[in-house]
């Protein structure tokens, strides 16, 4: 039986893909053309981008949207913009937003022809004091900043009663809001001799003495709260460790061990 043999052939491995030779030369030459191109294309988007925000900004504004205020009012926000129909720049705008004490940070863009987007974001307020007929508002840093006349407040915020607005008070005030609930919270105050003084919304008063312990004495309340159920407003002695002393609105008293 004769042989057949098949010279100067090689059938590709299973799975491989060739592509198909070009010329070198002309195979470079397409390469340069459309990077060329791509560039091209890149350059026209990026001058019409450039182009349409100029265009905007020779519009008129007629809408200012603002989001983030929860303490500030919006027309009054609105007023610390820069007035006038002449050129104006939104970094000039954002500076003047970061002028009033209580924006943290703020950001100015254009939404659409005619419309500015104006984004804040407010100091965080943790309680509330009135000292010598001002009101103060104490932020997430201790820092005690005076309220302008009008300024909504959220009713979250506890008021602090009988405090006077010191660097050492601020501290202690924020330490103790922040491992309490504030929402459960509707006023604090200190008293000689009892220490700090926790009034909650249910007409309940908790005596905590000092701060180093406040998420623990908060856990004994609930516990306590747990067995007693829902009833009249008592006040809670937490000073003790391991005895909570539970006074009623009548004239008893009752010693809960915990």
């Amino acid at each position: 039986m004769r042989k057949w043999r098949r010279y100067g052939s090689r059938r590709p491995a299973d799975g491989a893909f060739v592509w198909p030779s070009t010329g070198g030369e002309e195979g470079v030459a397409q390469t340069r053309r459309f990077a060329a191109r791509f560039f091209t294309l890149c350059g026209l988007i990026a001058l019409l981008a450039i182009l349409a925000v100029g265009w905007w900004q020779r519009w008129p504004v007629h809408s200012i949207v603002v989001e983030g205020v929860r303490l500030l009012d919006t027309a009054q926000l609105r007023a610390r913009l820069p007035k006038g129909d002449e050129a104006f720049s939104l970094e000039e705008w954002r500076r003047a937003l970061l002028r009033d004490p209580f924006v943290q940070a703020a950001s100015v863009y254009w939404e659409k022809p005619g419309g500015i987007r104006v984004v804040v974001r407010e100091h965080t307020l943790v309680a509330v004091l009135q000292w010598q007929h001002q009101l103060w508002g104490l932020d997430e840093a201790g820092s005690l900043r005076q309220l302008p006349p009008g300024m909504r407040l959220p009713e979250d915020i506890p008021w602090l009663k009988g405090i006077p607005p010191t660097a050492e008070h601020a501290r202690a005030v924020v330490q103790l809001v922040s491992r309490l609930p504030r929402e459960s919270i509707i006023a604090l105050s200190w008293q000689e001799g009892q220490g700090w003084v926790v009034h909650l919304r249910d007409g309940s008063v908790l005596l905590l003495g000092d701060t180093s312990a406040a998420e623990a004495q908060w856990q004994q309340w609930c516990r306590v709260s747990q067995v007693r159920g829902v009833g009249a407003p008592v006040v809670a002695d937490l000073r003790w460790r391991g005895l909570v002393v539970v006074r009623p609105s009548v004239q008893r008293s009752e010693e809960l061990p915990w």
